[in-house]
Formats: C-alpha cells, structure tokens, sequence
C-alpha cells in the first residue's frame, strides 16, 4: 500500500502584493534545473505527467525544509512496517503548488477500516523545521499545514526581501491510499478497474482522506488496466481539485479586481485545466467530478448566485468570462447533486444546500456505481457558550484584515448555526475546513470554553 500525504498551498503572491516578483530561476512552469534555498533541487520526472502538463513534468526532490522522525514501526502498530519513499514539491507556475510525502507500507497490510487510525499514528510523527523551530519541540507533521507555505515563500523570495508568506495560503491536508486489494475497492461494473472512496476522517484531524483500490475483479499489477486507471484518476482529481480550489481563492477577490490582465489570465488557464480534468476523469469516476465542483460552492454556501451576477456583469474578458461562469453553473449543479448522494431526498430550486457536511459524512463513495448511505450522526446538543463563542469569534475573523477573512468568518458562523440546530457533526465539519490562522486566533482570544472545544473536537494545542 502506498500513502501520500498532499500539503497544497496557493501562492498569490503576484496578485495581491502589487509590484511582487519572485526570483527568476527556477523558471516556472518548466524550471528544468534549478535549486530552491532550503527545500532541495528541480529535477526532471522519470515518467513525464499526462499531456505534459506544467507543475508535472518537473519537481522539487530533497529535504523540503522538513525533517520527519520516522521509525520503522509507529507505535501502536508493530506489525507494519513504514518507510518513507520520497519527498517532492510541485508547483504550477500560476498559484498552485503542493508538498507531498510519500509513504510505502509493507506487508501485512491494513485494511479500509483500520486506515484512519492508522494514518491517524502517521501524521501525528514530529516533524523537524530547522529553518523556523529555533530550538523548539518540533511540531507533529499534521500541523504543519502553515509552515509549508512559509517555506514556500522564504524559497522563493531573494535574500532578506519580504517574502510575503501570510499571501501564500494553506489549505486542507489530503491523504490518498493505494490499495491493491480488491476488497478493499467498491463493486466495479466491468469498464473501470480502479475506484476512488472518501472516507470518514480520523477523529480530531482536519484531513480529506481518500482511498484509491481496484474495485471487485480486477487484476492488479504493474501493468494492469488498475495501475493505468489509478494513476489518471490521482493525477487529474488532484489537478483539478487543487485547480477549482485556487479559483475559488481568487473570487474571493473584488469583483473588480477579477477585471485585472492578471487576474484574467490565472483565471483563464485554470478554467482550461479544469475543463481538461473533467474530460479526463468523467469516464471512469462522474461523481469525483462533481465534488470537485461541489468543493467551490462548499466555500460560497448560498452565494453562488450572488458572484454568478458579479461575473456577468463584470467586464472581464469575453471568453474568460463565460467559462467561469459555466464553471459557477457546474459548481452549483455539483453541489445539488453531491447532496442528493450523500443526503438523498428531493432538493428544491433555491434551496441553500450546505455542502461543508459532505467531508465528514459517513459511508462517502466517489466513483462509478458508487454507493453512499449515512448513518445515524449521534448529534448531541452543543453548549450554547460555544455557540456564542463562534459568532464572537466569526466577528474577530471580519477584523483582522486577513485576504480571506470573509471567507473564514461565513466557516465560523455556518460552524454555529450547525452547533445552534443540535447537529454537532455538522459543526465540527465546518470547523474542519476553517484555515489554522482562524482556528488559531479561537484558542488565543476566545472564551475559555471555546477554546477547550476547539482542543477537543479539533485536537489543537
């Protein structure tokens, strides 16, 4: 079995610092050769990436800046042993980049319900920062989530200049598994050997987990149809998650500043890739696709609607313009149909459909013929001092003059209407999804109370 763990990052550097330039060599998206300080060497990959893509014929092999205390068994877990395979940055050459590790498991190997606890063990290993611990305990590698786009940043960024790395975003840790067990996929239907399951977060961790098997017949190998599929349906669901991602970054923008040369053009490449991704992926997994569209409305709960208006009436780019708002279309289209999947029942035109529960919901399948049920939740009532808690701390978010403020308020204060209804587990859901900066400011200025909950559901210092 083979486990990466994915940190992406969006860097927006270039549009929100007027006059930023980062270093000039390594040239993105095709750097060739090249060494960035502190993270380790542009090397050219050994299997070029489909249709040679940009940030996927070229990666960043070495330390990347973080050393993980690894043994060869984690504790609580003696029979399996761990080695880590290989670490390496990728970048797109727009705003998106990633840092993965990637992790082989020997046998004997877990299986799908043991594979939360087990990755559970891995991301809670100390991870080493010489560049910033200064002599402190190192941090476990699960919150390390900020210090990625630091060291992005720092990188990328001449000697003693401003980096500019509060404008380098993290977003949520992913973890995929690749399985080879048949037993470990979902029922097949004769065309797609390989299939793609979202599967129910280790408690505490803020994590999208993901197991990728070969679904139930098929043959594995090296060279079986599994390993080709598997590795189209990784490669394009990790494009076009991250791409739809960066683009819901940018629309956080003023309407306005979406009328920007720049801006245009970012947006113009990552609706073309998006559009590529879904081609690509339709054919062997329609219900990835609408989740990765579904992620985007996840962020606008509601105001689709609402930026779908801006964009019309905006005086972008004709051409740029109509493919985000056919990507707006699709985002809203997604969401109904993700809900209906996981949720089921009728949905209403107009309806506000709140997808932040789809992360953490019971029984999440993607792929086709995949399957979805929801169990009972075991939703408890919620104290109404946290309630109180998230409204006050949704209000600091607004204040604290973060790019992304807004965003990370309307999280907090879904977060409390959730927890106000009795469905904890849809508060804890949205909490999940809330960036480490926000969660942070809870447990520094919030209420006691708050803050204790914060630690409990969320396994925060």
């Amino acid at each position: 079995m083979l486990i990466t763990v994915i940190f992406p990052f969006y860097d927006l550097r270039r549009i929100l610092v007027p006059g930023f330039e980062p270093l000039a060599k390594p040239n993105w998206p095709t750097p060739v050769s090249g060494h960035l300080r502190g993270l380790g060497g542009v090397a050219e990959r050994y299997k070029r990436g489909f249709d040679s893509w940009v940030g996927e014929n070229y990666l960043i092999v070495g330390n990347l800046g973080i050393a993980l205390d690894l043994p060869r068994a984690l504790p609580g877990w003696p029979a399996q042993r761990i080695r880590l395979v290989r670490k390496a940055g990728y970048y797109d050459g727009l705003a998106s980049g990633r840092f993965e590790f990637l992790f082989r498991l020997e046998e004997p190997a877990i299986g799908r319900a043991q594979l939360p606890a087990f990755v559970s063990a891995l991301l809670a290993r100390p991870a080493r920062v010489p560049a910033f611990d200064k002599g402190r305990p190192p941090l476990a590698l699960e919150r390390q989530t900020r210090t990625v786009p630091r060291l992005w940043a720092r990188a990328t960024t001449k000697r003693r200049a401003e980096p500019h790395g509060d404008q380098v975003q993290p977003a949520t840790i992913l973890v995929i598994a690749e399985s080879d067990d048949p037993a470990d996929g979902q029922a097949g239907d004769g065309a797609n050997p390989a299939s793609l399951e979202m599967l129910d977060s280790p408690p505490g961790k803020p994590i999208d987990l993901f197991l990728l098997a070969p679904t139930a017949g098929s043959q594995t190998g090296p060279r079986s149809a599994y390993r080709g599929q598997a590795r189209l349906i990784r490669t394009y669901f990790l494009r076009m998650r991250q791409d739809v991602e960066a683009i819901s970054r940018i629309c956080t923008l003023p309407a306005e500043r979406l009328e920007d040369d720049l801006v245009q053009y970012v947006l113009n490449e990552y609706t073309r890739h998006v559009n590529r991704s879904r081609q690509n992926l339709e054919p062997a997994t329609a219900d990835m696709v609408s989740y990765c569209y579904a992620l985007f409305a996840g962020i606008y709960p509601g105001r689709i609607a609402g930026l779908r208006a801006e964009v019309a009436r905006s005086r972008m780019r004709p051409n740029v313009r109509d493919k985000l708002l056919d990507l707006l279309d699709r985002a809203r289209e997604s969401m109904i149909k993700v809900e209906t999947l996981i949720i089921g029942g009728d949905v209403v035109e107009g309806d506000k459909i709140e997808v932040g529960d789809i992360s953490n919901s019971t029984g999440i399948a993607v792929g086709r013929q995949a399957t979805a049920t929801v169990t009972d939740s075991g939703n408890q009532g919620v104290d109404p001092a946290v309630i109180e808690g998230l409204l006050a701390l949704a209000k600091q978010v607004r204040l604290s003059g973060h790019d992304d403020a807004d965003v990370e308020a309307e999280i907090l204060e879904n977060a409390a209407k959730k927890a106000k209804d009795g469905d904890e587990k849809g508060a804890v859901s949205y909490l999940k999804k809330a960036s480490t900066w926000a969660l942070g400011l809870g447990t520094t200025v919030g209420s006691a109370v708050l803050t204790t909950y914060l630690k409990a559901q969320l396994g925060l210092p």
